[in-house]
């Protein structure tokens, strides 16, 4: 079976989401952060009309883009009693080397 690559629309669609979730990461200033929190601070750097769009899923799939990269780190786990039954949150934190990048 020959698997077809993603078509160059939606590998922008993704960049633009990894580029506006960084920019949101580099605007905390080093604070801890969860993929929640960072859901209204991505929503003011992506286009309007993708705004509606935007979740922790996807958020999450470009942290672990970042933390692949070395940008990001885990640095703990929350569990809050009824917001994450299941599985607890990752905390994270931008690493040093990544800040100085930009």
């Amino acid at each position: 079976m020959r698997v077809m690559p993603d078509p160059k629309w939606m590998l922008d669609i993704r960049e633009r989401r990894y580029k506006a979730t960084k920019r949101a990461i580099v605007a905390k200033n080093g604070k801890d952060f969860t993929a929640a929190s960072l859901i209204s601070e991505v929503k003011r750097h992506v286009w309007s009309h993708e705004r509606w769009d935007i979740s922790k899923q996807v958020i999450v799939g470009a942290l672990k883009r970042l933390k692949r990269e070395g940008f990001v780190e885990i640095v703990g786990l929350e569990s809050v009693k009824k917001r994450n039954k299941r599985y607890p949150t990752s905390i994270y934190r931008a690493v040093d080397k990544g800040l100085e990048e930009e």
